[in-house]
């Protein structure tokens, strides 16, 4: 209540001053009729920030603590204002080096007892995250041995879609068998060996494999060595890999889709080599499933 009568005096006074200059009286005039007022009104100015300031609670420094992780709560008025404080971020992905303090979640994916309301912005729905460029429903580039696209023309036009997975998946070596991708969906997923999160998707990796792998071929490229795929941390090593693996320590097919955090994957077409799938597999509310693989698969059965 108090704050609201200094607010109308305040109010008051400004309109005085206002209506003064308005109706053309001058500096000298004004002064004798009111006084100080203008010192009056700066100085009750600066008495009712201080009012608001002290008496307002501080929004924007209340965190609360997640595990490891410190979510930092939006302030009052503020809402574009990032709300994750902490170590979110995944190591930097563009020279395949991991940092030395990598943590053991993605950008994405919760720590444990969080939930989208304490994680995320409580007023902003959570949305499908892209750590790449969108090449959805568009057929993946052609690449040279440098991993530089090429342009298109009418021979490419006339490139099978498998002959078209063949140059756009480039890698130094298979570290297994060496897949065939005709007349079958093809999904790429880009990993690395330091990445936890590439290294817990290998479960679902195997799953797939093992149910679609009639009519799908599942490829991971790792940007890693063939040892770190050997001696990989976890559940699983190198050999506990059921599907097809590819090593490229030069990232060029995932340079071509502008990836710059992994895992990430693209899911493709037999008839043209284009993208009907992207994105994180694991990335919670937006997994790939097997629910969307089985919609994807019988669209193709149906030709």
């Amino acid at each position: 209540m108090e704050n609201f009568h200094i607010w109308k005096r305040l109010t008051f006074l400004r309109l005085r001053v206002r209506s003064s200059v308005l109706f053309g009286e001058n500096s000298n005039s004004l002064e004798r009729q009111n006084g100080s007022s203008l010192r009056s009104c700066l100085a009750l100015g600066a008495c009712f920030m201080l009012l608001v300031v002290f008496s307002t609670p501080s929004h924007a420094e209340e965190k609360c603590s997640v595990g490891k992780y410190s979510v930092e709560k939006p302030a009052v008025g503020n809402e574009l204002e990032p709300t994750l404080v902490g170590p979110l971020s995944m190591p930097s992905v563009v020279g395949g080096n991991a940092t030395p303090n990598s943590v053991e979640v993605s950008p994405v994916e919760m720590p444990q007892g969080a939930t989208s309301a304490t994680l995320f912005h409580p007023q902003r729905p959570m949305s499908k995250n892209l750590w790449a460029d969108s090449w959805l429903f568009i057929p993946v580039p052609l690449l040279d041995e440098e991993g530089k696209i090429l342009p298109e023309n009418d021979e490419t036009e006339r490139l099978s879609a498998a002959e078209r997975i063949r140059s756009f998946a480039r890698v130094e070596e298979w570290y297994g068998s060496v897949p065939s991708f005709e007349g079958k969906y093809v999904l790429i997923d880009f990993s690395a060996s330091w990445c936890p999160a590439c290294r817990r998707e290998i479960r679902e990796l195997n799953h797939w494999h093992e149910r679609f792998g009639d009519e799908l071929v599942i490829v991971s490229i790792f940007e890693t060595d063939r040892e770190s795929i050997d001696n990989l941390v976890g559940d699983f090593r190198g050999s506990d890999l059921r599907y097809f693996v590819g090593i490229d320590t030069q990232r060029r097919a995932a340079n071509a889709l502008g990836v710059f955090g992994i895992p990430h994957a693209v899911l493709l077409e037999p008839q043209y080599g284009g993208v009907v799938w992207e994105g994180m597999p694991n990335q919670p509310g937006f997994e790939l499933t097997d629910a969307i693989i089985e919609r994807i698969l019988a669209v193709g059965r149906k030709k």
